[in-house]
């Protein structure tokens, strides 16, 4: 049985947890950011513009797929971590089987509604482009109908790193990411295969990850492995993770369905232009969502920490965690910020040859970037209460970016300044979300007595 006594989350130090728990998670996440990297950098290097506009077009589709993904397995996370730091193994063990049918059910039905309506569907997404829509679905749709693969190997890693696994986690996924590499070098540098080859690596790297993921449990290592005898209590599980998994999936979907607004934005604005800005904004976009994934990394940390600690009731040490994680994240960003502003045109150009586009990716992240230091308090933020159970301010949070404050502005700012309006919408929307965090915030901690202030974590 675990006590405190044996359980790091509840008695080192909060900055070396945070160093021994976020390292290895921000390793993983990087390295499934290098897919989409990996891939557009082939793909734009060796397939041409028109194959990178056409994946950074359904781009949506893959967000919506790991929003999916995420959807059970966020939500089993926070319950997993504080059910372990109370020492509640067997109900742990019982959520974690029970979830991996939730998962395949949903991807199950997924990839029905794909094989109904997914054509319309991309067509309707991009346009009247006969070729970009044809290498978008022949990418695309091997990804849909693989994502039961993605989901399962999503639930596992997040069941991972709760149970402090989280180096034989990270050691996978990097191996993964190697592969990945690997496999595009071959199917499309040198074979020649097309923009397909693209998915199939990243599926195949996938299915290496998850085999050596369930050899592992299948071995007794982790704390946590498959049994089905309580599947009876399915109900009452889809009943405890769904609303803790909304925040993080409908942030996800509000990635894709900005996307999306984007791309048409594009298509009303500058339609002459739409091939290159969509491809220069997929660059941006991939850069972005990269560069994010520390931010993600560190707070999936604090929940992972977080919720140990108030599962066990030391409030102390959850209020420590929360104001050392707003620390480490504003120093991320502002770093991050800089390196983008001066350094954005030498990256872009990596993934094309052709001017043009670099030179429409660089002015883009000049925008994008603007406000990115407010990014990463308000993802603490939400972290932070979705780690406690209070799901209601996570969700506000986790929205409020995307759905109340950059669709409105995607669609009015051009109206004032044309197709400039389009990337001025990101800064202003992080401002606004930050407002809208600290408002929360201090709403919160006037009741709960939770400190608002930043102090260095002891």
């Amino acid at each position: 049985m675990m006590t405190n006594h044996n359980n790091p989350f509840l008695i080192e130090s909060i900055p070396r947890l945070y160093l021994r728990t976020a390292l290895p998670i921000i390793v993983v996440f990087l390295v499934n950011g290098v897919y989409n990297l990996v891939n557009a950098f082939f793909v734009g290097r060796y397939l041409g513009e028109a194959a990178l506009s056409a994946i950074t077009l359904v781009f949506p589709a893959q967000m919506l797929i790991f929003a999916f993904a995420t959807l059970f397995s966020s939500g089993m996370a926070s319950i997993l971590a504080r059910r372990i730091g109370a020492r509640d193994l067997v109900g742990a063990n019982r959520l974690f089987s029970n979830v991996h049918i939730l998962v395949l059910s949903l991807f199950g039905l997924l990839g029905l509604v794909y094989a109904l309506v997914g054509h319309h569907a991309l067509h309707y997404l991009i346009g009247d482009l006969p070729e970009i829509t044809a290498l978008g679905e022949a990418y695309i749709s091997i990804l849909v109908y693989c994502s039961p693969i993605l989901g399962i190997l999503v639930l596992n890693t997040d069941a991972l790193r709760s149970e402090g696994r989280v180096k034989f986690m990270s050691s996978v996924m990097l191996l993964s990411a190697l592969l990945n590499t690997l496999l595009d070098t071959l199917f499309i540098a040198k074979w020649g295969l097309g923009i397909a080859a693209a998915a199939y690596a990243t599926v195949l790297a996938q299915v290496v990850s998850l085999g050596l993921i369930t050899t592992y449990r299948m071995r007794g290592k982790a704390l946590l492995s498959l049994n089905f005898a309580d599947i009876r209590s399915l109900p009452r599980h889809l009943a405890e993770v769904f609303p803790l998994g909304i925040p993080m999936s409908l942030s996800h979907i509000g990635v894709a369905l900005a996307v999306g607004v984007v791309n048409h934005a594009l298509m009303v604005w500058s339609l002459d232009n739409y091939q290159t800005l969509a491809g220069a904004y997929g660059i941006v976009l991939r850069l972005m969502t990269f560069a994010i994934l520390p931010l993600i990394g560190i707070s999936v940390s604090l929940q992972t920490i977080l919720g140990n600690n108030y599962g066990a009731k030391l409030h102390e040490r959850v209020d420590a965690t929360f104001r050392f994680g707003l620390q480490l994240v504003f120093i991320y960003c502002v770093v991050l910020e800089v390196i983008i502003l001066l350094g954005s045109g030498a990256i872009a150009s990596l993934f094309v040859t052709e001017g043009t586009m670099a030179t429409e990716a660089t002015r883009i992240a000049r925008f994008v970037v603007a406000a990115f230091v407010l990014f990463g308090p308000v993802l603490i933020v939400s972290s932070y209460f979705q780690a406690i159970g209070q799901a209601k301010q996570a969700i506000v949070l986790s929205l409020a970016k995307n759905y109340l404050f950059l669709w409105p502005l995607v669609m009015a700012l051009p109206l004032l300044e044309g197709e400039p309006g389009i990337w001025m919408s990101f800064p202003a929307a992080d401002v606004m979300a930050g407002a809208l965090a600290l408002l929360v915030f201090r709403r919160y901690s006037s009741r709960t007595g939770v400190s608002s202030s930043i102090p260095a974590a002891q």
